[in-house]
């Protein structure tokens, strides 16, 4: 059977040996920290499971801490404590709270046995820390930890502990570089599965016949040897009576941004202008010339996106490739296309925003906008899309004064308040005065579209019977609705 829903338990036939585990392990056994990283459902965990029994295995205690299942702490203390536990419990030691323990190398050291053994701990999820200054704090001691093994004596927590860290993040931004245990770590990185290790899973999940040679060529064409793309695919066709056609429908599905793991991937480069900007280049040209030096270049590859080719960067599959060229936030310039993927932003992406209610108004509304759009309701898509544009007008005119707002709208054509209206009081502006006034003041450096408000009113009845369309014909205002309040919300200034 398949399994792409977590990791692959230890003993499960999908799993495909692999040389990674041996080489993560050799790292280990040989005392070098590591870093591990690679994208998202690309095996990393699966991957952990079984270092863990082999470190076991060759006689050295292994712990495993998920930095994911943290509960709500209320202080560094907490996490600290939290984390102690959590490795003393693996250990078969006692370990008693103790509010006031701030310092991660006294609490390693209270729980490790007596002696000089060894002891390796597997940190996954290493960015998913609750606040800043706790994982400034985290890394900062586990680098001390580190450098204190040079002239540690050997019964010390700093001679004894070896550690791993996974996940999906880009290190130069999670942790200041002097402060960082990551850049004294070995980087191993996860890595594909061969067309070879794809044709085995194909026979283990759907016999060895002709036919799985014939689905697992076209699962590997469509998604290459990213491990849970092919484990769904091939568990999409293992069950259906016409195999062909069932993956057929899944490959469209996720060509169409309609999974999970496809909306994740992308929302997360959308997230930053940067990351953006390549992948729309990337999206253009096919490739990138590989700049080693520009950790944004390196991100396109750990978070799943591309993979390096020689000396240049391409998409990792055929399936990121055309969601990146049909999207209209990224790299689709006719909207009027066939039905096109459309992404959700990131909470990040609203960070310009000051007001906390405004913010979450304006992501939940886009959030919504989005879910209408792959629910086929296109009309309550651009109503999104306009409630969300709105509670960022507001927000960023309450940033100004009463006169500025004031002087902005007498100098913009055509702003007439009405008797509810007050320039005292952005909340109280209609959409159509909010733009005006706002692209009066913004002037070159942002501007929105009445297209905007004017697809937003679609939602009345009134309005949309003016000049009807289906709301099924709407598709491509939506798909542009996307990548204007995309562009909008990037080019807006940041706060003062």
């Amino acid at each position: 059977m398949v399994f792409y829903q977590g990791p692959i338990p230890i003993g499960n036939d999908s799993y495909i040996e692999r040389d990674l585990v041996n080489i993560l392990c050799g790292e280990l056994l040989n005392e070098r920290w590591v870093l591990f990283l690679g994208p998202r459902q690309h095996g990393k965990t699966t991957a952990l499971i079984r270092v863990k029994k082999l470190i076991d295995d060759a006689g050295i205690q292994c712990v495993y801490v998920d930095l994911q299942q943290q509960p709500p702490l209320e202080s560094y203390s907490g996490f600290v404590n939290w984390f102690s536990a959590k490795v003393a419990e693996q250990l078969g030691a006692e370990f008693e709270q103790d509010e006031s323990l701030d310092d991660l190398q006294v609490a390693l050291n209270r729980v490790l046995p007596e002696g000089t053994s060894r002891v390796v701990v597997l940190v996954d999820e290493a960015s998913n820390i609750q606040r800043d200054d706790w994982r400034n704090s985290f890394f900062g001691q586990l680098r001390g930890l580190s450098s204190a093994r040079a002239f540690a004596e050997d019964i010390d927590a700093s001679k004894r502990l070896t550690f791993l860290f996974s996940g999906t993040f880009r290190p130069e931004t999670l942790i200041d570089a002097a402060n960082s245990p990551f850049n004294v770590c070995e980087k191993i990185e996860t890595v594909d599965l061969t067309e070879e290790e794809v044709h085995r899973l194909a026979m283990l999940t759907l016999g060895e016949d002709e036919r799985s040679r014939q689905i697992s060529e076209k699962v590997f064409s469509a998604v290459g040897g990213q491990p849970y793309l092919i484990q769904r695919l091939l568990g999409k066709a293992s069950g259906a009576e016409n195999q062909q056609a069932a993956l057929a429908t899944a490959i469209d599905e996720l060509k169409t941004g309609q999974a999970d793991h496809i909306i994740n991937l992308f929302s997360r480069y959308l997230a930053e202008t940067n990351l953006t900007k390549l992948v729309a280049t990337l999206a253009a040209n096919g490739e990138l010339d590989n700049s080693p030096a520009d950790p944004d270049y390196a991100f396109l590859c750990t978070g799943g996106l591309a993979k390096r080719n020689g000396g240049k960067i391409i998409f990792r599959n055929a399936v990121y490739e055309e969601v990146a060229k049909t999207s209209p936030q990224i790299g689709n310039s006719d909207p009027a296309g066939e039905r096109a993927p459309v992404f959700p932003l990131r909470p990040e992406s609203f960070r310009k925003l000051i007001d906390d209610e405004l913010r979450e108004i304006a992501y939940s509304a886009q959030q919504g906008a989005v879910a209408s759009y792959m629910g086929n309701s296109n009309r309550l898509a651009l109503a999104g899309y306009g409630c969300s544009i709105e509670a960022i007008l507001i927000d960023y005119l309450k940033r100004k004064s009463e006169q500025e707002r004031r002087a902005a709208g007498q100098q913009a054509p055509q702003c007439n308040l009405n008797n509810f209206e007050t320039y005292a009081d952005a909340g109280s502006l209609r959409l159509v005065n909010l733009v005006k006034i706002a692209n009066r003041l913004l002037g070159s450096n942002a501007q929105v579209p009445d297209a905007l408000r004017d697809w937003r009113n679609l939602v009345h009845p009134s309005v949309a019977t003016q000049n009807y369309m289906r709301d099924e014909q709407l598709a491509p205002e939506v798909r542009a609705a996307a990548a204007l309040h995309e562009i909008f919300l990037r080019d807006l200034p940041e706060q003062p």
